[in-house]
């Protein structure tokens, strides 16, 4: 989301510091790290993440990371692979080999877990619609 962009999903339902803190849960390495870069206290951050709409909000943008990650290492993919099979045919260093064998691995890895988070997703989806028609 730019900052002329108007939130949309479940972050429009948050506060404008929460929306903030969201995006830095997503980006930064650690809680407090994401708090200093959203403005707020560890304490507000722990006070967000127990409320139900931030979790659900998190979620949605963590999926977005994921998903927009994916589409990277599939693009990186297709690469590795042509790197393995040049260095099949060449005894030329080792090190794009086994960058390549890493990104392959790794990126097989992170596909499968996105695959595997929007099924989970599209299950509680379907949960939380037949609990409403009860």
């Amino acid at each position: 989301m730019g900052k002329n962009d108007t939130p949309n999903g479940t972050l429009a339902k948050l506060s404008s510091r929460q929306r903030r803190a969201v995006a830095a849960l997503v980006s930064e390495p650690t809680l407090a790290e994401a708090a200093r870069a959203a403005g707020v206290s560890r304490k507000t951050l722990y006070r967000y993440l127990s409320e139900r709409g931030f979790r659900e909000a998190l979620a949605e943008a963590q999926g977005d990371v994921l998903r927009l990650s994916g589409a990277r290492v599939a693009g990186l993919l297709s690469r590795s692979l042509d790197v393995v099979g040049e260095k099949l045919c060449a005894s030329v260093g080792s090190a794009p080999l086994h960058a390549a064998g890493l990104v392959i691995r790794h990126g097989t890895a992170l596909l499968e877990y996105a695959s595997l988070e929007e099924r989970v997703r599209a299950l509680e989806e379907k949960a939380e619609r037949d609990k409403a028609r009860q």
